[in-house]
């Protein structure tokens, strides 16, 4: 049974997606068959788009993956003033720092705010998220992550995703003898929509490795099936 004062969203997490709601048009869910928590879902990420959409208006509490950069002031500073100040946008490095400190000083206090999940992506320290991350299912919480390689693209198939986050099944299942339902979900700005697919998982009759390039090649055609859909419906 689901733990509600576990996780609990902070107040700044709260306000800003209460004023969101008033400022945005609503997203509609959409489903193929019933989902039951706690699942992970998984979705293109769509330059941010599909996350705040999911914060805003998604039914379940979730508890996102976000990269630890952005848990850290000196981190996130350094992440939107040379990646996205400077080497995107071609700022003078001076002017991208001072563009980015207003950022660095909210943005680690909202994700925190959010009970986000950090994402410790090439280090050792990876295990770590994915501990927590069986914790969070283990309550029965679910937990959205965002798995295009290119974030920035919102348009057209996806051909790379991240391949990391299917670790999670194989800690999940050594802890708790049970398969993870990954859900995959596209979140559409022309639809205003959030059409929730079927569930894919493991089976029991073969091992983690020789299932791993299945599950991924699977969950990569559903998501980009999902956007073909949505784009049909339009």
């Amino acid at each position: 049974m689901k733990n509600k004062q576990l996780y609990k969203k902070g107040l700044l997490y709260n306000t800003f997606c209460m004023i969101s709601r008033l400022c945005t048009r609503k997203h509609t869910i959409t489903q193929q068959e019933p989902i039951h928590a706690p699942v992970v879902y998984v979705s293109r990420h769509q330059n941010f788009y599909a996350p705040l959409q999911m914060m805003f208006w998604f039914p379940e509490s979730l508890r996102f993956w976000i990269l630890d950069n952005f848990f850290e002031r000196k981190a996130c500073l350094d992440q939107y003033a040379v990646h996205v100040f400077h080497k995107r946008m071609k700022l003078p490095m001076p002017i991208a720092k001072l563009a980015a400190t207003p950022i660095a000083l909210v943005l680690p206090i909202f994700f925190h705010s959010a009970c986000s999940i950090p994402v410790h992506r090439g280090t050792k320290a990876i295990i770590r998220t994915l501990k927590e991350s069986v914790k969070t299912l283990e309550s029965g919480h679910s937990i959205a992550i965002f798995i295009d390689v290119d974030y920035k693209k919102t348009d057209g198939e996806i051909t790379d995703i991240y391949k990391g986050f299917l670790y999670l099944e194989k800690y999940y299942t050594k802890k708790t003898g049970q398969h993870i339902q990954f859900v995959p979900l596209h979140v559409s700005q022309q639809n205003t929509t959030i059409h929730i697919g079927k569930a894919i998982s493991f089976s029991e009759n073969r091992t983690f490795e020789e299932q791993k390039e299945q599950i991924y090649h699977e969950i990569l055609n559903a998501l980009n099936q999902l956007k073909i859909t949505q784009t049909a419906e339009k």
